[in-house]
């Protein structure tokens, strides 16, 4: 009853956090990752029934730890003297602060290596597999030998019926083709009405090659049009227009989806469309294909990931500062999980690694699942200050006690997500390198700075104005 009674508001702060956490991936409009903010969200809550309600059940039904156990679990150990070593740099005058400017320095490198991080595949091929995996070497021998498996369209949209049977539509058109496959050495090869159109005329000269172009008059393209029909397959020009001539479509195959190569194509078409776009009577749109759904989710990666840094940064704030009553405390608890959300990606960046759309819920993952760390050494050391103990004594007790719970805790998740590395799938074992890293700096941030910082900056939910000095 006491043991509920003192970590009841803790415990449900923690898996509220949790919760939240994943259930802040809601506005991520992408609906594999909804499904599983759904799933998880709800499924942490609902350990909140588990936890006040059936384990303490199980537990009075266990008999009494007997007293060599209760030796046994106070006995020192290696772990015992990490922590105490720990406490103690926390608490001198110096250490404390070099221990704060360690972090602070690792702050600034993990800034800088996350500005440098790549949205987006950086390899080609499949990001999710290996690169010696039957598919990515059966897709690198296709880009090598053929024109290229990553399909990117600009849709034509005319006006009206027709409206693209116009020579200065199509001569914009293959304008804008020549420019792409200029600009861009990964096009491998086009497609749109505009070939069709100049072998058409091209055929009709006997094949002489001054011919291989677009016709002058627009009449003249509309009677090759309907010569070929009188002879032609039905459904023969279905890949390059619409039957009413309305809509069409450029067709350019590239040899990779990397997000260098996304970027490039899309700004040539940008450039060409802004610059050289003077027939009024159709618009370009574009992306299109498996290059526009790409690009729509790195576009998504790089507007949502910052947003939901800081609205889970700010559920976690409220959600603190409700259960201590302080605004500090909020602040405190954050600073060691904005740390490492800064660290992770920064090493993410540094080390070139792509941030894609399976490692989109990592720092929501690694800030929820983070914050209990803090929460559960920091009640602890206020439950220690507040019966009397002077600031070392409580440190210390609060690392041994609660201290080692976070560390098996913390190590024990971080293994079981570290054991993703032995994946076939390299999505999963990405992952798990990525979130089992961000857990462990969550660890060390709640076990070495947030000590270090109650040790300097004295919070009043803490100390109450107590001395301690």
């Amino acid at each position: 009853q006491e043991t509920l009674q003192s970590l009841f508001v803790h415990a449900c702060t923690s898996l509220v956090t949790d919760g939240l956490g994943f259930l802040s991936l809601l506005i991520v409009p992408l609906a594999m990752i909804r499904s599983m903010a759904l799933a998880t969200g709800a499924g942490v809550l609902s350990i909140f029934f588990t936890t006040v309600t059936f384990i303490p059940a199980v537990l009075s039904f266990l008999p009494s730890p007997k007293r060599k156990e209760d030796e046994r679990e106070e006995k020192f150990n290696l772990l015992t003297r990490i922590l105490g070593k720990i406490s103690s740099l926390s608490i001198h005058r110096f250490s404390r602060w070099a221990v704060v400017g360690i972090f602070l320095v690792l702050g600034v490198v993990g800034t800088i290596g996350a500005s440098r991080i790549v949205v987006g595949d950086n390899e080609p091929g499949s990001a999710s597999l290996y690169r010696n995996s039957p598919y990515n070497v059966a897709e690198t021998m296709i880009s090598n030998k053929f024109a290229g498996s990553s399909p990117y369209y600009v849709l034509i949209e005319g006006k009206e019926a027709e409206g693209l049977v116009d020579s200065e539509t199509l001569l914009e058109m293959e304008s804008l083709t020549n420019y792409v496959k200029e600009k861009i050495p990964e096009v491998g090869h086009s497609l749109s009405l505009v070939d069709y159109i100049k072998g058409l005329n091209f055929a009709m000269f006997g094949g002489n090659p001054r011919y291989l172009r677009i016709p002058e008059k627009s009449q003249t393209i509309a009677e090759y049009l309907f010569l070929y029909s009188m002879t032609a397959f039905p459904g023969d020009f279905d890949p390059v227009v619409s039957p009413d001539y309305k809509y069409a479509n450029i067709k350019f195959d590239l040899k990779d989806h990397k997000a260098g190569t996304i970027n490039k194509v899309l700004t040539a078409t940008k450039e060409w469309v802004d610059k050289n776009h003077k027939v009024q009577n159709f618009e370009f749109r574009y992306p299109g294909g498996d290059i526009g759904i790409l690009a729509a989710i790195n576009e998504i990666i790089r507007k949502v990931l910052p947003q939901n840094i800081i609205q889970l940064s700010s559920i976690v704030f409220i959600c603190i500062w409700v259960a201590y009553g302080s605004y500090v405390a909020g602040i405190l608890l954050l600073i060691p999980l904005v740390l490492g959300v800064l660290l992770t990606f920064g090493t993410l960046g540094l080390l070139g690694v792509s941030l894609t759309v399976e490692t989109l819920p990592v720092a929501a993952l690694g800030i929820g699942l983070g914050v209990d760390y803090g929460i559960y050494v920091t009640s602890r050391l206020r439950q220690e200050m507040r019966q009397g103990l002077p600031l070392k004594r409580a440190i210390y007790t609060s690392l041994e006690t609660s201290g080692k719970a976070v560390f098996f805790t913390g190590a024990t998740v971080a293994l079981g997500v570290f054991s993703w590395v032995f994946s076939n799938i390299r999505l999963q074992a990405r992952l798990g390198v990525i979130l089992g890293s961000l857990l462990i700096l969550n660890m060390l941030g709640a076990l070495i700075l947030l000590p270090a910082l109650i040790s300097i900056f004295k919070p009043k939910f803490i100390f109450k104005g107590k001395e301690v000095e």
